[in-house]
């Protein structure tokens, strides 16, 4: 769908599009669309993807030119342990080039209240998200199917 927001300072038109920083900033910012910050999230995940699969391509990872500033501005924006080198960074880039599970804590019910529009948590299918995340063990499907906001 297009997007139209003069307050993120984008004006997309439908369909896919290669962004410059300024409007891929606006484009995960913009809530000028008709699930507002559900959209929001949604969009700001196409766009982890999209910023990690470029990162991980042959492009950057075999051209010094480009891995070296790339590796050095994740450096900037993460927070790292001390023991830490650039290698744990590659090798966590290397990770999450394959089949990588977002999710969110799972929606039960859209309300409103004085502030606005209000999302509730589906609080049994977040307690189990929680416990997993805890436990370290998987997430269950049926979990991540209630977390799935959807268009």
């Amino acid at each position: 769908e297009p997007i139209n927001d003069p307050l993120a300072g984008i004006d997309l038109p439908a369909g896919c599009q290669k962004l410059d920083g300024r409007s891929a900033l606006g484009f995960v910012r913009t809530r000028a669309t008709p699930r507002a910050d559900l959209d929001r999230m949604i969009n700001q995940r196409e766009f982890m993807s999209a910023l990690l699969h470029r990162a991980a391509s042959p492009a950057v990872l075999l051209n010094p030119l480009r891995w070296y500033p790339t590796a050095h501005a994740a450096t900037g924006a993460l927070t790292v342990n001390t023991d830490d080198h650039i290698w744990d960074l590659a090798r966590l880039a290397w990770a999450l080039r394959g089949d990588v599970t977002t999710t969110t804590v799972p929606i039960g019910e859209f309300t409103g209240s004085d502030s606005g529009s209000v999302v509730v948590w589906n609080r049994e299918a977040a307690q189990q998200l929680f416990g997993a995340l805890a436990s370290d063990s998987p997430v269950p499907q049926d979990v991540l199917d209630a977390a799935d906001p959807g268009p």
